[in-house]
């Protein structure tokens, strides 16, 4: 039996490292996001997975299953959190199909990333368009500035003997 005792608190501890993991990746995605309504439901889940986190880790020696079960709760809560923020794309396949505990903690990763990867990609796709609108803004002549230089080009065509200003000379 204390053997089982020994390869259950092993398991445990995996899976607070797993969820120590996952809130991290949770974290920084969230950081990447703009601030709102998503970013602050992340922000909220990895506050609750810490939460749960913390307390696997006080319970670790004196219910290694219950712990496990509660870090492998806590990793869950941050994948669904990730999800209904809008990150995850639909045609994915859920986490839960994989059938080992540590293919399903690396697929986790991976997917945060991932998202966190999209997340940065918006980031950056915003920014460059905003700045793409400040140098139109710069660059394109205002009415006035047509106006004028039409103006100039009328006087100019009128002084060399131009009898209309409409660019036709016969």
């Amino acid at each position: 039996m204390a053997a089982t005792t020994r390869t259950e608190r092993a398991a445990a501890t995996r899976a607070i490292a797993q969820s120590k993991r996952a809130e991290s990746e949770v974290r920084s995605l969230a950081k990447e996001l703009p601030r709102g309504t998503s970013r602050a439901w992340l922000e909220r889940a990895v506050a609750d997975a810490r939460a749960d986190r913390k307390a696997a880790e006080a319970e670790r020696r004196i219910a290694p299953r219950r712990a496990a079960h509660r870090a492998a709760g806590a990793v869950a809560g941050l994948e669904r959190a990730t999800r209904i923020s809008g990150l995850r794309r639909g045609n994915e396949a859920p986490l839960s199909t994989l059938l080992d505990a540590d293919e399903r903690a690396r697929a986790r990763v991976k997917l945060i990333k991932r998202h966190r990867a999209q997340a940065k990609q918006a980031q950056k796709m915003a920014k460059a368009i905003a700045r793409g609108t400040i140098v139109a803004a710069v660059t394109t002549p205002s009415d006035a500035e047509r106006r004028n230089e039409r103006r100039e080009t009328v006087a100019r065509r009128r002084a060399r003997g131009s009898s209309t200003g409409t660019g036709t000379t016969s």
